[in-house]
Parts: structure tokens; C-alpha cells; sequence
């Protein structure tokens, strides 16, 4: 027991510390490691904001696509069917009941001067009776 005791007070009397110099490094390494942290946050916050605003574009350009075809297009949506373009690509499959068509459209949203482009493919199913 008395040499804990000792022990302890040898401990408590200690006066060596830590000096100004490796306080000051070690301040400096947590700043860096903190902003660094900080820059990896806000890079993954532009990312998911990025990430959202392009999946609601690309839901808008699909449904404007859909009403085209549908022959429901409505003047007031933000997409018109003066930006969407279709071709045939005339990439058939033939079957013994019917065949396979595939169109490929291309759906333009313009937002100012950003220019967003879709690329979407239609299968059609045409009957050969």
C-alpha cells in the first residue's frame, strides 16, 4: 500500500508536460482533419441535391414521353412534344404470333441554359394476324 502511495505522489509531483510546440501541432492536424470533413460533407450534400434534381427531371422527361405517345400531351407541361424526337430504329424481332419494334426516342429538357437530354427505347408489339 505504501508504494502506490509513493508511487501516486511521485506521479502528482511530475511537472513534465506536454510544450507549447506539440499543442500547437496537434491543434493544427485536428483543423485539417476538421476542414477536410467538413469539405467531404458538403461535397456529399451537393451530390445527393444533384442527385434528386436529376431524378425528377428524368421523371418529368419519361411521363412527357408517355403522354406524347399516348396522344395526351398537355401544352402546359414543362417537356412538349417539340422536344421530344422519336426514330424507328427498325430493330425488329419476328415471332410466329407477332413481332417486336423498337423505337428510340430522345427527350430534350431545356431549363435556361441547361440542356438536359433523355434517351429512352419503346418496344412496340405489332400482330401479324
Amino acid at each position: 500500500m505504501i508504494k502506490r502511495i509513493s508511487g501516486l505522489k511521485n506521479l502528482l509531483q511530475d511537472n513534465r508536460g506536454e510544450t507549447i510546440m506539440e499543442v500547437v501541432v496537434s491543434f493544427l492536424i485536428l483543423s485539417i482533419m476538421m476542414v477536410l470533413f467538413a469539405q467531404g460533407l458538403k461535397y456529399a450534400g451537393n451530390a445527393r441535391t444533384y442527385a434528386i434534381e436529376e431524378c425528377d427531371a428524368a421523371d418529368k422527361a419519361i411521363i412527357a414521353l408517355q403522354k406524347t405517345i399516348n396522344n395526351v400531351a398537355d401544352p402546359a407541361d414543362e417537356v412538349t412534344a417539340q422536344m421530344i424526337s422519336g426514330e424507328n430504329i427498325e430493330t425488329t424481332v419476328s415471332g410466329s404470333t407477332g413481332s417486336l419494334v423498337a423505337h428510340q426516342y430522345r427527350v430534350q429538357q431545356i431549363t435556361g441554359t441547361d440542356i438536359r437530354s433523355y434517351y429512352y427505347w419503346v418496344y412496340e408489339v405489332k400482330d401479324n394476324g
